[in-house]
């Protein structure tokens, strides 16, 4: 998910998986994380838990942009979104027919 979240961010960001956390650095400095993975680890062939874990790790990642940038990330502040289909795990920002920002999907067998 850190690989997906890296792709997205705005220019000084990056993330970085760590444990069942992604880290989200702004220059080089630790800025935050999201422990929200954690929760697949519970009930990893729960698609529930799949798309509530995803959901909340990308708001959290985008509470940490914006509050960094002092600006809504994505612009307009679109809600996070997530849903497994089929054996992937789609992740948005806006909505899910005509999203903002999209992620790249990764493969639910890969979590």
């Amino acid at each position: 998910m850190a690989q997906r979240i890296d792709s997205v961010l705005p220019g000084g960001f990056d993330s970085l998986a760590e444990g069942g956390r992604v880290e989200i650095f702004r220059d080089g400095l630790l800025i935050g994380s999201s422990a929200a993975p954690e929760i697949v680890d519970s009930a990893p062939d729960s698609h529930a838990q799949i798309e509530t874990a995803t959901r909340a790790a990308l708001s959290s990642v985008q509470d940490l942009v914006s509050e960094t940038l002092t600006e809504p990330w994505p612009e307009g502040l679109p809600a996070a979104g997530a849903r497994v289909v089929g054996s992937e795990l789609r992740l948005w920002f806006g909505d899910e027919a005509a999203p903002v920002v999209e992620l790249t999907a990764i493969s639910v067998d890969d979590l």
